[in-house]
């Protein structure tokens, strides 16, 4: 049982120490794992009772999406109130509830989607005329299903990866709504149409090879899309400039998700 439940804490997720007292009784060590700034929990302890709690049986509290975030001086405008999925009640002899529920479709997600939806209202997909949320929702399918990332970071970021160079939705917005972390990954993933398309996407590619793994992902996620929405009106020699360009950025990205390498493949051809 002890293993089991190692398994299931982490490094990267915020606990409210109610949460660790109740770890402590499966797992003699939690050493490293974090606890909720005092401004969630004081939050959490005005929606649920945990007093009541019967923690022989059941374990109750509430479940936070909310990973490390490497620039905790945002906090007090970070609306954690979006990070709070649901009351839950699970039975502590069923393990299988709590990664059942780790994969619960957050209300971060469904702003996310809500937010791309409505700022990319205007703007459809140069292949086939169809609403450009379509390849959000593409990206955001192929790194779930295909990569099989439940980083919900990562998967928000998927969804807004276009948000701040395609709209009025500045950086400043999405670390309010979503955090740091995911402002810095949409960021990066941002490219700077001030540059001829020559020279930004030789920036693209420098800045790729030194990405960390998060990015390679999401910019993998983004090229199979890309691939398999090609403008028919495209000649050949401007479809072999872009396959060059999408080919360099797959092979440097591969060690991050062969599965989405191999998906990519297949729209390669």
């Amino acid at each position: 049982m002890i293993t089991e439940w190692n398994s299931i804490l982490s490094n990267d997720i915020y606990y409210s120490p109610i949460s660790l007292l109740f770890y402590k009784k499966f797992s003699s060590s939690v050493d490293g794992i974090r606890e909720l700034p005092t401004s969630i929990v004081s939050y959490l302890s005005s929606k649920v009772d945990v007093t009541k709690a019967d923690f022989k049986n059941k374990i109750v509290g509430v479940c936070v999406g909310r990973c490390q975030d490497d620039n905790e001086v945002d906090e007090t405008e970070f609306l954690f109130q979006d990070y709070i999925v649901e009351l839950v009640s699970i039975d502590v002899g069923n393990i299988n509830d709590l990664f059942i529920r780790r994969n619960v479709v957050s209300r971060r997600v469904s702003k996310a989607l809500k937010l791309a939806s409505n700022a990319h209202s205007t703007q459809r997909r140069k292949s086939d005329n169809t609403p450009y949320i379509n390849h959000l929702i593409e990206v955001q399918h192929l790194l779930v299903n295909t990569a099989n990332i439940n980083d919900e970071d990562i998967v928000i970021a998927g969804i807004l990866h276009d948000i701040i160079e395609d709209s009025e939705v500045n950086k400043k917005d999405l670390l309010i709504m979503f955090g740091s972390r995911v402002s810095n990954l949409v960021l990066s993933l941002t490219d700077d149409k001030s540059l001829p398309l020559i020279d930004r996407r030789a920036s693209v590619i420098s800045k790729l090879i030194t990405a960390p793994q998060a990015i390679k992902q999401l910019k993998l996620a983004d090229i199979c899309s890309n691939a398999s929405a090609i403008p028919a009106s495209w000649t050949t020699d401007r479809l072999n400039e872009y396959f060059h360009w999408l080919d360099e950025i797959a092979n440097i990205c591969r060690t991050s998700s062969e599965s989405l390498y191999q998906e990519y493949l297949t729209k390669r051809l």
